[in-house]
């Protein structure tokens, strides 16, 4: 008989939850002007409230950033569980050909496993340069290490990586490849979870990873039930209390070194942020007591609540993290107890029944529009050639690009987001900076005029944290496209196209 892997949808009050509560968290991220694009809290193994920001959708997955360490952080552990690696091992032993042929310091051949868990390998600050070289194992095996391992904290993407990588030269599998049989597939994760990787397919471990809200609900929900779910037991707990244990601190103030007894109290060497309450592996403590997550850039997180028996899933395009976590900290936990009032619940399904995320914000009409109408503008990007052409049919704005021989349309609607999925393949088999996202194959399209008089082009990229810009001003026979994104509001990118 096939196990099911979900988790029953009960009103929030059902499950310990005040929807009042709900609320308030909800509330307080639209007062701080925080961009969320899908949350999920769970109690007592039951989803207590959802909700999507349109575009964004149920089950689509999404960018995670920095998240995708604790799903490498968890393969670690079905490895160390299997007998296949043990955290004490030299990272040099996992690449023995490689490494006879490099200049190895002897720091480097002292740094193991377990230094790089926890974000301790001596690195300062870190050795994430090496995603801009050739064969990125090799680079880091040949690179400086500074301090000792093991005595202080640097958050390092190039010690993920290096995880990943030590995983798949000793199984010969991914990162993907073999989380899918012990993880994904036996707590019913998408088929849509992927990664980015290297030219020789290593996942890069750090970031890179896509998967959708209820994914990372499982992932959470997992760990709160410290290695067992829907009835199956995963992981052992001893490894999930120690993969969540505060190996290291990592506040200003750090001074203890990896494992030291002391850290066993939270209270000593630590800060009142959630950016020094210490280190696991690859999950940060954080400032409400007895919980950690798993965290990316921008705002994906997956709050792991043990004293409240609670999972918060969110995914985000923010750089107010602090804002974020302080929503759910001061306005949601105070609501989680097994007496709570079914007071709000209506007034919470209807104001989640309403999350959308703006669409571009102007007139329908101008004077402009007579003169882009109907018009192709030739432009260069980077030394390729292309065209776009506008046309406008009552609120929806049509754009034809041509591109090395293939031809791409895209649809924008006045006051509504336009779904558009130009089929293209964006895949990074080499590594390029991760946060300027001119464009991607899927998202969602708005456009209206603003008060300048420009043609204004918004794209909700809905499988990322970003929201490109594109303000296109006519000026005679040009088109001077500017395009910012919601994460960096400076112009990323200027093109200026003519006429035909």
């Amino acid at each position: 008989m096939e196990t099911r892997c979900d988790f029953p949808r009960v009103p929030a009050h059902e499950a310990g939850v005040s929807p009042r509560a709900v609320l308030a968290m909800l509330r307080g991220w639209a007062e701080k002007g925080i961009e969320v694009h899908s949350f999920m809290v769970l109690r007592g193994g039951k989803i207590a409230a959802e909700g999507y920001w349109h575009p964004y959708r149920p089950g689509e997955v999404h960018i995670l950033n920095s998240v995708s360490k604790s799903f490498t952080a968890t393969a670690i552990l079905f490895a160390i569980q299997e007998g296949i690696l043990s955290p004490d091992e030299p990272l040099v032993s996992f690449f023995p050909e490689l490494s006879a042929k490099l200049n190895i310091s002897e720091k480097m051949r002292r740094l193991q496993l377990r230094h790089l868990l926890a974000m301790c390998t001596g690195h300062e600050p870190s050795a994430d340069f090496i995603f801009g070289k050739p064969d990125p194992v090799a680079a880091f095996l040949e690179s400086e290490i500074a301090g000792e391992p093991g005595t202080k904290f640097a958050y390092n993407s190039g010690a993920s990586f290096m995880l990943s990588a030590a995983l798949q030269a000793r199984t010969g599998q991914n990162l993907l490849e073999y989380l899918r049989p012990r993880l994904f597939e036996p707590l019913g994760m998408s088929e849509g979870i992927s990664s980015d990787m290297t030219p020789d397919g290593i996942c890069f471990g750090g970031f890179g990873m896509y998967a959708n809200t209820l994914d990372l609900a499982k992932l959470g929900m997992l760990y709160l039930n410290r290695g067992e779910l829907f009835g199956k037991r995963l992981l052992k707990p001893e490894l999930i209390d120690e993969a969540t244990r505060r190996h290291i601190p990592n506040g200003s103030s750090a001074k203890l070194p990896l494992d030291h007894p002391d850290l066993a109290d939270d209270s000593v060497d630590s800060e009142p942020h959630d950016w020094g309450m210490g280190y696991a592996w690859q999950f940060w403590r954080c400032k409400h007591p007895g919980t950690y997550r798993a965290d990316g850039m921008f705002g994906q997180e997956v709050f792991v609540m043990p004293k409240e028996d609670m999972v918060v899933a969110i995914t985000a395009g923010t750089h107010n993290l602090a804002g974020l976590f302080d929503s759910v900290w001061y306005n949601l936990a105070p609501g989680v107890g097994d007496n709570t009032s079914p007071d709000g619940q209506e007034e919470l399904d209807e104001y989640i029944s309403k999350l959308s995320l703006p669409a571009a914000e102007g007139e329908k009409n101008a004077p402009a529009a007579s003169v882009i109408d109907g018009a192709t503008y030739k432009f260069d990007l980077n030394g390729t050639p292309f065209t776009a052409k506008f046309e406008f049919d009552g609120d929806i704005l049509n754009i034809t690009a041509a591109v090395s021989g293939k031809t791409y349309k895209v649809e924008a609607g006045y006051g509504r987001h336009i779904y558009n999925s130009l089929g293209f393949e964006n895949t990074r088999r080499a590594y390029r900076p991760l946060f300027r996202l001119p464009i991607a194959p899927d998202f969602a399209a708005s456009w209206a005029w603003n008060k300048d008089g420009a043609l204004v082009v918004k794209c909700v990229l809905t499988k990322h944290a970003h929201t490109d810009l594109a303000t296109v001003k006519l000026e005679g026979g040009k088109a001077v496209v500017s395009i910012a994104t919601n994460l960096q509001p400076e112009p990323s990118l200027v093109l200026e196209g003519t006429r035909e």
